[in-house]
């Protein structure tokens, strides 16, 4: 019995070591990281302890989100004998037939007779890294820009076969490519593209021979488009409008997209005669109104509204308005224009029972009283207009008879014009006999030694006609607006000229001397025609509102005016003769003026000496390379409002001669 034991121990020992010792099995090591579709390569060694003839199977397993799933991978037939080292490569690519949907933190296993082994773990993902680069954030409308994209699979090898699809959202751009590793496109930002954020999305992706996506990524950046606004305009309520009625004025402005911008912008309103109404600061898009009294003129009224360096204008107008308000007191009626026209009517003035049709006639603003009598008594007052009647109360009068009398229209009104006939009679006597006494009495005189003489010069003054043969020294300011192209607006003869003209006015209109020759026009400010010691500024300014002219047609019309304008100051020798003023030059003050206006273009630039004058009152940069300024802002209000004066009565004028 003790032997039988014995015997069944040692038959199962046998057969639980037997499968340990058959053979043995080693797997090579795997990267840290495929993606689909990579290759892949290792060899498994077998190592046999006794004759097996079975399957070599590899299997792949994979763990992803808690979920295990494997594919065999190899499979083969094999008969080793013992003691024979054996070793197999297996290669091929994780591809979708080989690992369908197997994805995350991956090994292989392999078998054979009763043996396996595992390998090192690996991940097996679908990723690529995309990576985005522009040359800059924020864009203006129009604008180009490089868009550089990189990408590279989760395994750190390059992209093949890859494709990238590049599009920005709501500007409607879509780029589509192949892409190996890298790839730069140059992108446009359309002319009425929305201001706002937007975001650059790339999505780079594999794809295999069947046509099924392997790998992908997706990236994106941020971009800023600006607001840019592109058009400007004043709305109005009404083009004609009667007063006591309420007006309504909008300024409206729009971007790129023609989306309204709301921004600050300065309003003026202005009278037919040039007068300002008000000056404020209004809010695009947000409606304002007034009330148009009766008393506000007629005429042409003028809105202008500047935005940023821009002037935008709309006219309305005021129709007439002929209204009178009657007032009753005691005896006296009050009859008041409250329009803007003269009142002249004839009304009916009923007192009592009886009627007297007066003929009214009273000028703007003033008011016009009238007596009125009757037998003593109360009686009802009222007028009629003509169909309009009006009961304006009762009141006590006296008199012989109904009657209805101006005040000052009768003895008295006479004897105050015969007064001052008489008044000014008895001046006009005082003064011819006081003239009559200290014309007769003697004068002697005597000629001074010495005495400065006139300045007598040869030059010729700017009008070639006239011939300076004497004169003063005077500190005179000049600007020499030069038009580049003018023999091209002499043969179109159309709008442009007309503008130059209109600009140049402003300069005849603060006194200066204007002058032709050729493409340039001189304009000399002297202290014998504008009264003032220094015109450096008055002359700066004047040019710069002549810039914002041409400017503003350059903007308006197809034609444009292709200028320049220089200021410089020096010293002029002055003839006054009969009213006519010449002019010479003394050293190279208008030739500065001439050179200068050269070098500018579309612009206004100063000489060295006129910038050192008007430092403080203006806004300026150096022109590279030269001793001279161009003006970019003048602080100036004063002659801004004096402008936009001038401007308004030009603009009536013009309307009047269409």
């Amino acid at each position: 019995m003790k032997k039988e034991v014995l015997l069944v121990l040692i038959l199962l020992s046998l057969l639980s070591v037997s499968p340990m010792i058959s053979a043995e099995m080693y797997i090579s090591s795997f990267d840290k990281a495929y993606n689909v579709g990579d290759s892949f390569n290792f060899t498994l060694t077998l190592m046999p302890q006794a004759n097996t003839n079975d399957f070599l199977l590899a299997n792949i397993i994979c763990k992803a989100d808690d979920v295990t799933n494997s594919a065999e991978i190899y499979k083969v037939p094999l008969n080793l004998e013992s003691s024979n080292q054996q070793t197999v490569q297996i290669a091929g690519k994780f591809d979708n037939f080989l690992v369908g949907e197997l994805l995350g933190t991956c090994h292989i296993e392999a078998s054979y007779g009763k043996e396996s082994a595992t390998s090192s773990s690996f991940e097996l993902l679908r990723s690529i890294y995309v990576n985005i680069l522009t040359d800059k954030a924020i864009f203006e409308p129009n604008d180009r820009f490089d868009v550089s994209i990189k990408a590279i699979k989760a395994s750190g090898k390059p992209v093949s076969k890859g494709f990238i699809e590049l599009r920005i959202a709501g500007l409607g751009i879509t780029s589509f490519k192949e892409i190996k590793e890298n790839y730069t496109a140059i992108l446009s930002i359309p002319n009425d593209a929305p201001a706002g954020s937007y975001e650059i999305r790339a999505k780079v992706y594999e794809k295999d021979a069947d046509g099924r996506i392997t790998n992908n990524g997706e990236a994106s950046t941020p971009i800023v488009v600006k607001q840019i606004i592109r058009k400007r305009e004043i709305a109005i309520s009404s083009q004609s409008i009667m007063p006591e009625n309420e007006f309504v004025y909008n300024v409206l402005l729009y971007d790129q997209s023609n989306q309204q911008v709301s921004e600050n912008a300065e309003l003026s309103m202005f009278k037919p005669n040039g007068e300002i109404l008000f000056n404020k600061v209004v809010r695009s898009g947000v409606a304002n109104n007034i009330t148009i009294s009766g008393d506000f003129m007629p005429g042409d009224w003028l809105i202008i509204s500047k935005v940023g360096d821009y002037l935008i204008n709309r006219s309305f107008s005021v129709e007439e308005f002929e209204k009178a308000s009657f007032n009753l007191s005691d005896n006296i009626l009050t009859v008041s224009n409250i329009g803007n026209v003269l009142y002249d009517n004839p009304i009916e003035i009923n007192i009592g029972y009886t009627s007297t049709v007066v003929d009214v006639n009273v000028d703007i603003g003033e008011i016009k009283r009238y007596s009125l009598s009757a037998p003593d008594g109360e009686y009802e007052v009222g007028i009629n207009e003509g169909g309009s009647r009006e009961f304006l109360g009762t009141s006590f009068l006296t008199g012989n008879a109904v009657k209805v009398s101006e005040e000052g229209t009768g003895f008295w009104k006479k004897s105050y014009i015969f007064i001052w006939v008489m008044l000014i009679s008895a001046a006009a006597l005082f003064a011819i006999q006081r003239y009559r006494k200290v014309s007769n009495i003697p004068f002697y005189a005597k000629t001074p030694d010495k005495y400065p003489a006139p300045i007598r010069i040869n030059k010729t003054s700017n009008n070639a006609n006239n011939i300076i043969s004497e004169g003063k020294r005077e500190e005179c300011a000049v600007i020499s607006l030069k038009i580049k192209n003018s023999d091209e607006l002499k043969k179109s003869n159309g709008e442009a000229l007309n503008t130059l003209e209109r600009a140049i006015t402003r300069a005849r209109d603060a006194r200066a001397k204007i002058y032709m020759d050729k493409d340039y026009r001189t304009i000399i400010f002297a202290p014998s025609l504008t009264n003032e010691k220094d015109n450096s500024m008055k002359a700066v300014a004047i040019a710069k509102e002549i810039e914002s002219s041409l400017n503003e047609h350059n903007r308006r019309f197809g034609e444009k005016i292709a200028f320049g304008l220089g200021v410089s100051n020096g010293e002029m020798i002055v003839e006054s003769r009969n009213g006519e003023f010449n002019f010479s030059s003394i050293g190279n003050i208008i030739p500065s003026a001439k050179k200068i206006s050269d070098i500018s273009s579309a612009g206004t630039a100063v000489s060295e000496f006129v910038h050192r004058r008007i430092l403080g009152k203006v806004k300026s940069d150096k022109i590279e390379g030269t001793n001279y300024w161009r003006i970019r802002k003048v602080m100036d209000r004063e002659l801004h409002s004096e402008f936009i004066s001038r401007f308004i009565s030009r603009q009536k004028e013009d309307a009047r001669r269409r």
